[in-house]
């Protein structure tokens, strides 16, 4: 970890702390200590001396066989070694002096008590208890420690300061969300919420992996069917739009971003008075939501009305007319055309309400949403097709390199597939490719 950036602000504030705390308390326990009486000066060992030499000669009288002799010389030792202690009282200092007057009139008690007669258990306890201090100590420490954030202050970042900086919209809000995803992939309430925020983002990418994992376990979600319905929506498909919405609203009549995702499907269909509909049906179900949702309601009407009937004249009049066998347009060099062919063996397993649906994504990528998508009914084989960048979910160019899929569906219901529905793809093609799909 880099020392420079480390908010160390917390962590030796505390260390601090605790060294200033320890010091004091050694000090104390110091201070309560008896302190040692100063050494003996020159004097009082002399006299210690004496006296011990004379202690000595009174040993050895017993041995002496003249006992009136030994009298004699007893009582004289016994003089001199009085004379003796009485010097060595006058030059002993006055607080030895005190302390052997205490220890001879207040003899020590015996040390009663659990931890009072085990000195050594006494011991391991407290230097036990304090190891274990330290190491709460350092363990602190090491959890305060932290990098500072690119930006941050160079004391560390005050309690607060990261929410704050959340709701500046310096984090992205669906952090969070993925990171409880990544612990509980099947957390399905994160996934519809963080589907909805990469609708915000309009990443619609992140829009539909979310929503087909939740109908994968919860066919017929309404959120996840409000959601991936402006995917369909934006690849081209709004009647399968429109198709998920009714049933999201059949599921759940209180779901208020079903009907604005409904109001807005019938107006890029053209269908304003159905928009208008959708929308009082809201009103009338979310009465405190009326003003809001009358004014989405002059907003598509205003776009409604920008998409009316073209200009006046011949709408082709400004397009050059391409030289006869010149180039084609670069559009048209673009876009990937060919044939889907069907052999007579699987004709049994196409109906006549069957589709078949034909899409383009990068080389090498089987899932997640198309680039395009076009719908051509399944009504006779073999069955031409072209697609462009007219038919792409955002009007960009199709990939350099593309894998192109077609697909018949039996009951014309993108939302369900049936493993026997006849398909055919092929991989890595440019485009302006002819490709010749044949079903199987």
């Amino acid at each position: 970890m880099d020392g420079t950036s480390v908010a160390w602000g917390w962590p030796v504030g505390m260390l601090a702390l605790g060294l200033v705390f320890g010091a004091a308390l050694l000090f104390l326990v110091r201070r309560r200590a008896p302190s040692p009486l100063a050494t003996d000066p020159v004097e009082l060992r002399d006299l210690d001396g004496q006296l011990e030499v004379l202690i000595g000669q009174l040993r050895e009288l017993d041995d002496l066989g003249d006992p009136e002799r030994a009298a004699r010389e007893r009582f004289a030792l016994e003089v001199r070694a009085a004379e003796v202690l009485r010097s060595r009282e006058k030059e002993m200092p006055a607080p030895k002096r005190a302390a052997k007057a205490a220890s001879v009139e207040a003899p020590a008690v015996a040390p009663t008590g659990f931890f009072a007669t085990r000195p050594a258990l006494r011991g391991f306890l407290w230097g036990t208890g304090s190891a274990a201090a330290v190491a709460v100590l350092v363990f602190f420490v090491w959890r305060q420690a932290k990098p500072r954030e690119e930006g941050g202050s160079l004391t560390g970042n005050l309690p607060g300061e990261e929410e704050r900086a959340a709701a500046a919209g310096q984090a992205d809000p669906r952090v969070p969300l993925q990171q409880r995803i990544a612990q509980n992939p099947d957390d399905l309430a994160a996934r519809l919420d963080l589907a909805q925020l990469h609708l915000r983002q309009r990443d619609l990418m992140g829009v539909w992996n979310e929503t087909e994992y939740v109908l994968a376990k919860q066919p017929g979600q309404p959120r996840a069917l409000a959601y991936q319905a402006l995917v369909r929506l934006a690849m081209g498909q709004p009647q399968v739009a429109l198709d998920m919405l009714k049933q999201a609203l059949a599921t759940d009549p209180d779901l208020l971003e079903g009907y604005l995702h409904l109001a807005l499907v019938h107006v890029r269909m053209g269908h304003v008075a159905d928009a208008e509909a959708t929308i009082k049906r809201a009103s009338a179900r979310f009465p405190a939501q009326a003003p809001a949702l009358a004014k989405v309601l002059d907003e598509m009407r205003a776009e409604a009305s920008e998409e009316e009937a073209p200009p006046q004249g011949d709408p082709h009049a400004d397009v050059d007319v391409p030289a006869a066998g010149g180039p084609p347009p670069a559009a048209a060099a673009a876009a990937l055309r060919g044939v889907i062919e069907l052999p007579d063996a699987l004709r049994g397993r196409v109906g006549p309400e069957a589709l078949v649906f034909v899409t383009v994504r990068e080389a090498g990528v089987t899932q997640g949403p198309p680039v395009a998508v076009k719908r051509l009914p399944a009504s006779s084989f073999p069955l031409e097709f072209e697609i462009g960048p007219a038919d792409s979910m955002m009007g960009q160019p199709l990939p350099a390199r593309a894998r192109v899929e077609a697909r018949v569906d039996a009951d014309g219901n993108p939302l369900t597939r049936t493993a026997s529905d006849p398909s055919a793809r092929q991989d890595d093609v440019a485009p302006g490719t002819r490709l010749r799909l044949v079903l199987q």
